[in-house]
């Protein structure tokens, strides 16, 4: 090592530096050239050095890391595939049912990755706390997190279920609005592990945006009542992605009130996991006069 260091110093006669790996980047970067002294080397290395420890120890406020997609079936990746938002930057995003803000998360490749801000929100007290941990390490710029769930007035709480599955697959909800496929496969008619949560119109909690490039809806038989409270004339959402489950009797209400909002069913990604349910559908649907048609 300390002949390593003595010939690299030499090469730029007997420059000192502050350290050997710094020397050796300038001497590579500056090359043996008469109309740079020894002096003006040694200087700049020692401001490529001092930058670079201001940057390790006090990193910008732009600089992320990525984090990888933890979608439950690979929805999130699949989206950004499709509609090619690979080089999207600073878009905006919902997400209800967020969960934990890791766990199963079909947002968090597009904030980290991508810079994109956004709206989480979590109607389980447990999730929720681990959702603001969540929040402020992984996504400490640009986010809104909220804890509650949707309703239509005059209601203000609902029975929200907390049940994991031991598959691992979080279902959880306002047990009022489960299909009953669902609640008899789970059990939540007798020994779910419920609380009550705040609910409010969705149009409370997309107050404070205008545009919303891609809302992500998984609220277990929810979604309907989620959509109704919706102010369309306050916010643009470009793509909705609603998670269906098979039997659920409301399918049909859902398709048909997205297209009379003027929405264009995209794209289904179809899921089967025989040991959670028999069928999980996710849906696109797409603004007609929005700029993502020309991928459906």
């Amino acid at each position: 090592m300390k002949s390593n260091s003595k010939r690299i110093r030499m090469s730029r006669g007997h420059i000192k530096c502050p350290s050997l790996w710094c020397c050796s980047l300038c001497c590579r970067t500056w090359p043996a050239n008469r109309n740079f002294s020894d002096e003006m080397v040694g200087i700049a290395c020692r401001i490529l050095h001092l930058s670079l420890i201001a940057l390790l120890f006090n990193p910008s406020p732009e600089a992320v890391v990525c984090r990888k997609s933890r979608s439950q079936f690979g929805e999130e990746k699949a989206v950004i595939s499709y509609f090619n938002w690979t080089k999207k930057q600073h878009g905006v995003y919902v997400e209800i049912g967020a969960m934990d803000g890791l766990t199963m998360s079909n947002t968090i490749l597009l904030h980290t990755c991508m810079n994109w801000s956004g709206i989480l929100v979590e109607g389980s007290p447990q999730a929720f706390s681990a959702l603001q941990r969540n929040a402020a390490r992984y996504r400490e710029r640009n986010v809104q997190v909220h804890l509650g769930a949707v309703c239509a007035p005059p209601r203000t709480h609902l029975t929200f279920s907390t049940r994991s599955s031991t598959s691992g697959a979080a279902v959880q909800g306002d047990i009022e609005q489960m299909p009953p496929m669902l609640r008899e496969t789970f059990g939540y008619l007798y020994n779910s592990s419920t609380v009550e949560t705040p609910c409010k119109p969705m149009a409370w909690y997309l107050q404070s945006v205008s545009h919303v490039d891609f809302f992500s809806l998984d609220v277990e038989g929810s979604e309907l009542e989620v959509l109704e409270t919706i102010d369309f004339r306050a916010v643009t959402i470009e793509v909705f992605m609603v998670e269906f489950l098979d039997q659920n009797p409301k399918t049909w209400k859902i398709h048909n009130l997205l297209r009379n909002l003027g929405y264009l069913e995209c794209r289904p990604r179809r899921v089967r996991n025989r040991r959670l349910l028999p069928l999980t559908l996710s849906i696109l649907f797409v603004r007609e006069s929005g700029p993502y048609t020309e991928f459906c």
